[in-house]
């Protein structure tokens, strides 16, 4: 274990932590909020809804292809990644299996800060910079998109399986909603480092190991090491972006071919 921490050594030019745009509060006694309503037909099903581990992968893998565009061609940042803003598609009517909803608390790069005065979005979703204050990146948004995964399977996939007595209690991701957020984001570094994360793994149900391997490879390119646990931005988004939705596509692979 301590050899695969070498390796995934950093080796490339990182952002420069700022301070959070969400947790410090704008002059005047009230917050600059739009209210809007928009009526649509559903486009799909929650993420937590999935129907096969393969349903599960190809609508996360299309959910972080979307964000990549809204960020790098849109010049957006949704910052606001759960379970309950991961749409399964309908395959009939669109060749994307996943889609990216609920933009409330995006933020268009350059913009000054938002109208929001405290941290805002689901807390066992929230990425441990966030958590500790630092303004939300690309890379956060990442993170949040991990631990839906991991979320689905160690907490949602017991549900999925009709084997919710066999679940593990107390589970350990209870601590990712309980307690101050200094509190949850020092228990989330601690269960992203390399002997914490296995336990987390313990509590996925035995059909789910075909993700164990996925999950592994995405924690090494999410969390290097640099004298401790990295949790830094890269400059260049390609050096996440390439490696996770690479990594997303052969799990995908794995399993087709194991169904086939």
């Amino acid at each position: 274990q301590k050899s695969s921490q070498h390796q995934n050594e950093v080796e490339y030019d990182v952002e420069e932590a700022q301070g959070t745009s969400l947790l410090t509060p704008n002059s005047g006694p009230y917050d600059n909020r739009i209210f809007r309503c928009l009526v649509i037909s559903p486009a799909g099903r929650a993420i937590h809804n999935y129907e096969s581990l393969l349903e599960l992968l190809e609508a996360l893998r299309d959910a972080i292809k979307a964000h990549e565009s809204l960020y790098r061609k849109g010049n957006i940042l949704h910052r606001d990644i759960s379970e309950n803003n991961i749409i399964i598609t309908d395959p009939k009517t669109d060749s994307f299996k996943g889609m990216l909803i609920d933009l409330d608390l995006a933020k268009e790069l350059g913009s000054g800060r938002s109208g929001a005065r405290c941290r805002t979005g689901t807390m066992e979703f929230m990425a441990i910079e966030v958590l500790q204050g630092i303004s939300h990146t690309y890379r956060h948004d990442l993170e949040l998109f991990f631990y839906v995964l991991i979320w689905q399977c160690g907490r949602c996939g017991w549900k999925f399986l009709h084997s919710s007595k066999e679940q593990p209690v107390p589970s350990l991701l209870t601590k990712w909603y309980i307690g101050t957020y200094r509190e949850i984001a020092s228990t989330k570094r601690g269960h992203m480092h390399v002997d914490g994360f296995e336990d987390i793994l313990v509590e996925f149900p035995p059909r789910f190991d075909c993700v164990k391997l996925l999950c592994r490879e995405l924690r090494g390119v999410l969390f290097p090491y640099k004298e401790g646990l990295f949790v830094g931005t890269p400059k260049d988004p390609e050096i996440l972006y390439e490696p996770i939705i690479k990594a997303f596509g052969k799990a995908i692979d794995d399993i087709k071919a194991q169904e086939g």
